[in-house]
């Protein structure tokens, strides 16, 4: 029940809330980009509430395949998201450096952006080609090398800029 009908109606309240809590206003209530992510947070968690409610339904039903594409598809929409999402102080990746500067955001969320897709696309493979038992660690490792990587490029674009390196 909470799952259901709470977490997704939560979520909307949540988002739809935020860019009055912006301390800088840099994050606008109808822009497109938090209407991506609305629509991307708020559908992905119903989906999965609903995927969950059929297999408390059909208790003889393994998950398998239908799970590890809906992660796919949430991984390739939030790399698509994370290249276009403008500075501001509740989504994405939200570094001391990277919220004061916006080449140093644009940098980062475009390659964090890439790299999630890129993880959606090889999840989606391995998926295809039928190891299931290789979904989850890879998974692991897909999401948490890319966090990683971003993470990690992140700091060293801010100090190229910091030591005058890039323009």
């Amino acid at each position: 029940w909470l799952l259901t009908y709470a977490l997704p109606l939560g979520t909307y309240l949540m988002l739809v809330t935020l860019p009055r809590s912006d301390p800088r206003r840099l994050l606008v209530a109808d822009s497109r980009s938090l209407h991506k992510l609305t629509l991307l947070l708020v559908g992905g968690i119903s989906l999965l509430a609903c995927y969950s409610l059929y297999l408390s339904l059909h208790p003889l039903h393994v998950p398998g395949w239908e799970m590890g594409a809906g992660i796919c598809l949430f991984l390739v929409l939030l790399g698509s998201y994370l290249t276009t999402v403008p500075p501001n102080y509740f989504l994405g990746v939200r570094m001391t450096w990277t919220l004061e500067s916006n080449l140093e955001w644009l940098k980062t969320h475009r390659l964090m952006g890439r790299l999630f897709f890129g993880a959606g696309l090889a999840l989606l493979a391995l998926l295809v080609l039928g190891s299931l038992a290789w979904f989850e660690p890879a998974l692991l490792v897909l999401v948490l090398g890319a966090v990683g990587v971003g993470y990690g490029y992140s700091y060293w674009v801010y100090r190229q800029v910091a030591a005058g390196r890039y323009p």
